[in-house]
Order: C-alpha cells, then structure tokens, then sequence
C-alpha cells in the first residue's frame, strides 16, 4: 500500500453544485475520505442544499467531514436575490477566517464562483477542476464565464486527457497548468458471471440527452427479440424514453430502474454493459464495470478510449449511430467465450486507480503548488 501520511496537515477546501446523484459527486466523497485518512483537514461546500437519493446516501460518508451549503432560498424570488450575496458573503468570510490552503471547485458552477471567491479571500493554491468535454455544456455565456473565472485560478485539472485537451482547446488553458489525475474505483472482489445464456446488458447513466439513451433504444430496436435491457439512473428524460420504448414496440425488453444506491449490484447480474454517451470525461460507471470484469460497449468519445480498448476489454464504436450500436450488442450477446476474454481484460490496470494511488496523486499536487508560493 502507498503511504499517503502528510508531514504537515493541510486544510482544503472542495466546492461542488450538490451532492446530487452523479460521478462528480461520488469522486469528491471519496477524494475526501482518502485525505481525511491521510491526516488533512477537509471542508465540503455545496452551492445549494441537497436532495433527492443521491444526497441521502452520501450523508454517512460525510461522517467526518465539515460540511456547509447555502441557505435554502425556497420559491420566494425575493428570498433567492437575496440567498445568493449573502451566500457569498459567508463563503469569502469562511476563506478569510479558515485560511484553507487549498480551494478546489469542481464543475462549471462552483469554480465560476469559488475562483474569484477564492483569490480576493488570498487562499494561495486556487484549483479548478475539469470533469467533461465542452460539447456537454450547451451556451456560450458559459464558456465565457469559466474563462473569466480561469483569471483566478491558479492550477486546474482533468481526469482525462481528452478532458484536459478540450479545456486547452476551448478555454485556451495551457497544458502545464493542467494535472491530469483519474477517477478512483474502489476495489471489488466480486465477479460478474459472463457466461451466462441468453446475456443481459445493463445502463448505468443517469437520464439526460447527452447520455445516448435514444439512440440505444433504437439500437435495441434492431437487435434480437430476447435481449434484455436494465437502465439505473434518474433524470428528466425518463417519460421521452418510455414513449419511445413503446413506440419502438421494445417496452417489454427494457427496464428503467431509476436511481440505485450501489449501481454496481445490479452490473454484478448482468453480462455486459453498454454505455452510447456522445459526450464523457471519464465515466465511473465503466471503471466500476472494470472492477467487477464486466466488458462495455462503449462510444468512443472524450476519455472513453483511454479505459475501453477496442476488442481487448469491451467494444467501441462511434456515437449516434445505433446500426453500428446494434451490430456491437449482437456480437456481445452471442459470444460468451469472447466476453470472458475480456472480462479478465478488464481488471487488468487497475492499481491505477485506487484510492492510494488517487490520493496520493493530489496531496503531491497540492505540496508542489503549495511550497511554490513559498
């Protein structure tokens, strides 16, 4: 096991949207856990107050950390104008009072906020994170917004190098200001039977448009009648993707489970998996598949091709196009023996990405950065 122990205590500082449902969210948890083991101090702030599932589960892992969201504003617009200076107010009077030696903002809406926050309150290591590809983010006025906040950053990261390409590419960062550093996945002993006839795929994305899901019920449509499909996740496009199940006549072969605490219990009871994102910094959902041996059909976009090799640990093929998506679950679902090549493919190179491994990762970065403002 690496040792991750620190010389020093450090006190960071994560800023994210919510605790919501997503990968990003799941990543900070464990992030945070790693260095609160590794003897630092950790303070988590959410731009708003929790809800929904993914909120409650993550309140065990928030045992030891401090945790601060913005006050409820409610419906009332008055009460919302006023929630948010006062929000920011007590954000730039916690930096100044804590003097945290690292701010790190995850996704657009909290490095927008927290960089600016960050620097006037003199936090020295201002970090901002990266987690997906620009052509996930609809509207300009974002993308002019992160540039403004980039001003006041002073070291950014990835967890991909598509994903640390695309920020260059569209915001103009340079590449010696980016840290590519991957997602964790914790390890698993428990392996998926991929043998198993007639085979079952299974969907963990949650239900929003740049996840592929229409053009996975297509593919379905042009696939073998027996072939069953599990989707987990939540989001707004579930009535769309029922409506197009029964319109397709496919309604009976898929099942839209919403969202799950564990994903990773119902992978354990499929055969393979298939993920058809057009968009993707580097999904937890196939690093979790990896650690339990399950091959992935895959698009091959953002940092997808980084951790899903063509014919070696799953299938990869091009996005929106779901002849091509069709023909890939047809060939998974009647070759067992291939799957099981790659099931054992799959759990190769995962040291990776352990949480030691992970950890240790952004304590160095943060020591470097740290002992150069020194």
């Amino acid at each position: 096991m690496v040792d991750i122990r620190t010389s020093k205590p450090l006190k960071i500082v994560f800023i994210i949207g919510s605790l919501g449902a997503g990968g990003a969210e799941k990543q900070i948890i464990l992030l945070g856990k790693g260095l609160i083991k590794a003897g630092c101090s950790v303070q988590l702030i959410t731009l708003t107050k929790g809800s929904g599932p993914g909120f409650r589960k993550h309140i065990a892992d928030l045992q030891n950390f401090t945790h601060y969201s913005s006050p409820h504003s409610g419906r009332n617009i008055f009460k919302r104008i006023i929630a948010i200076p006062v929000f920011l107010i007590r954000l730039y009077r916690y930096m100044r009072v804590n003097k945290p030696d690292v701010v790190h903002a995850w996704l657009l809406q909290s490095y927008v906020i927290g960089m600016p926050i960050a620097f006037l309150a003199g936090v020295p290591v201002r970090i901002s994170a990266r987690r997906g590809l620009w052509s996930g983010i609809k509207g300009k006025k974002w993308l002019l917004l992160s540039k403004f906040s980039n001003h006041f950053a002073n070291h950014f990261t990835a967890n991909s190098k598509a994903v640390s390409i695309d920020a260059s590419n569209f915001e103009s960062i340079l590449q010696d200001k980016i840290s590519v550093i991957p997602n964790i996945v914790l390890r698993d002993d428990r392996r998926v039977n991929v043998m198993l006839q007639p085979a079952k795929a299974v969907v963990v994305a949650n239900l929003i448009a740049y996840k592929g899901h229409l053009d996975l019920l297509n593919a379905i449509s042009l696939t073998d009648a027996h072939l069953y499909f599990e989707f987990v996740g939540q989001g707004p496009m579930l009535d769309e993707l029922l409506h197009k199940s029964n319109e397709l006549g496919i309604r009976d072969r898929v099942n839209f489970l919403g969202y799950h605490p564990a994903p990773i219990e119902i992978m354990l009871k499929a055969q393979f998996g298939i993920l058809p994102s057009h968009s993707e910094g580097l999904p937890n959902a196939i690093l979790e598949a990896h650690s339990i041996g399950l091959p992935i059909i895959a698009t091959s976009v953002g940092g997808i091709p980084e951790i899903v090799k063509d014919n070696f640990n799953g299938l990869l093929v091009n996005p929106n196009s779901p002849k091509e998506l069709a023909d890939a679950i047809s060939w998974m679902s009647k070759n067992p023996i291939e799957r099981n090549r790659m099931s054992k493919n799959s759990l190769k190179g995962l040291n990776n990405y352990t949480p030691e491994t992970i950890v240790k990762s952004y304590l160095d970065l943060y020591r470097q950065l740290i002992n150069s403002k020194n």
